[in-house]
Formats: C-alpha cells, structure tokens, sequence
C-alpha cells in the first residue's frame, strides 16, 4: 500500500503538473499517517508532525 500512495503521489506531480507546465507538489497522507511529498520545484514549504516527535519544517529535498 505504501508504494501505491507514493507513486500516486509522483505520479500526480511528474505526469499532471508536468503536462500543464506546472511546478510545485503535493502533500500526500495515507490512513496509517504516513507522509509523502514529492515536488517538482527547487523547493516546497511543507511539515508534518508524528506521534509525539517534535515538528518537522522543511523547505528543500
């Protein structure tokens, strides 16, 4: 199941975004909470916390 939400994930950005000449990304969480942010852009603001680990922010790849 995991490797179908990220290549769903990529594939959004890579096929759709790409075929409209856009760039940016998406945010893609499944029912257990895990995260996947592929993007096509030199950076994408984006975050997400799990469990009780402190927040991660991040920016670039």
């Amino acid at each position: 199941m995991e490797q179908s939400r990220e290549l769903a994930a990529h594939a959004t950005v890579q096929d759709t975004l790409a075929h409209i000449g856009g760039q940016g990304g998406v945010v893609a969480v499944d029912r257990q909470g895990r995260v996947h942010c592929p993007f096509n852009s030199a950076g994408m603001y984006r975050g997400c916390i799990v469990d009780d680990a402190p927040a991660l922010p991040l920016i670039f790849a």
